[in-house]
């Protein structure tokens, strides 16, 4: 859908190119950037940009107006994302920093939004490529150290949206409310009918916002695909995928 070959993805408005990237442009990203909360006029922060697509779909969503910034270690990765922007209607500083280290002593912020399409691969076996293992590995950017970080970079009312798997959603959980956040949103993504659930979206907010404003969590469930699909058949989508990502992609329209 809107990629090809030459690791292109075309959109609406704008077009990335992700090929100097360990991360891809997937179905995960995409979902993250179609769902996360965001409003025109916001202050958002993506941690691990990678080719700047989640900063490119905020922006769209949010109407080019706000503040946009993205924290990306690997160097060709954050080339590539300003290269992105550069050619797109919209507007957004990326900053080749470790996220971690930069999180301590920010820049920018506080933030309304943050967003991370985070590596969560732990103890698995590691690729030829370094960039590869930056962007799906977590050993540079664990969750145990991230969340508090996040905690304290997001405005008291902010949202921290991402995408994670559910064999390690336990974990995150965890971490989570020893951080200080509670879940108030999430999407258990299947990719067809008959799948097993193994992505979820996840909205935090800090729990003290949310006990205040009596946030309830919100559990949803998303289908990608209307089936199986079958070598050489292009994907059947499903209407709530597609309503999700219309604006980004004529053909689902």
């Amino acid at each position: 859908m809107g990629r090809n070959g030459q690791r292109l993805t075309q959109t609406r408005l704008f077009e990335v190119r992700d090929d100097a990237c360990g991360m891809k442009v997937g179905t995960d990203s995409l979902l993250l950037g179609a769902w996360t909360p965001v409003e025109p006029d916001m202050k958002v922060l993506d941690i691990g940009t990678g080719s700047g697509i989640l900063l490119l779909m905020l922006a769209q969503r949010a109407q080019g107006r706000g503040t946009f910034a993205g924290i990306e270690l690997d160097d060709r990765a954050c080339e590539q994302a300003k290269n992105n922007l550069a050619r797109s209607p919209f507007e957004a500083n990326v900053i080749q920093a470790d996220a971690l280290q930069w999180m301590r002593n920010p820049t920018e912020g506080p933030f309304d939004v943050v967003v991370c399409n985070p590596p969560f691969f732990r103890n698995k076996p590691l690729s030829p490529d370094p960039s590869r293992n930056l962007a799906r590995h977590d050993d540079h950017l664990p969750i145990e150290k991230m969340f508090p970080l996040v905690a304290s970079i997001l405005n008291p009312e902010g949202l921290f949206s991402m995408v994670w798997p559910t064999d390690r959603k336990e974990e995150l959980l965890f971490v989570a409310k020893n951080a200080g956040f509670v879940c108030a949103k999430q999407v258990d993504i299947q990719g067809h009918p008959e799948a097993a659930i193994r992505r979820h979206l996840f909205a935090f907010r800090h729990t003290a916002f949310a006990q205040e404003n009596q946030y309830s969590k919100k559990r949803l469930k998303l289908i990608v695909e209307d089936g199986l699909r079958k070598p050489g058949e292009p994907p059947k989508y499903s209407k709530h995928y597609k309503n999700l990502l219309q604006d980004f992609f004529s053909q689902l329209a």
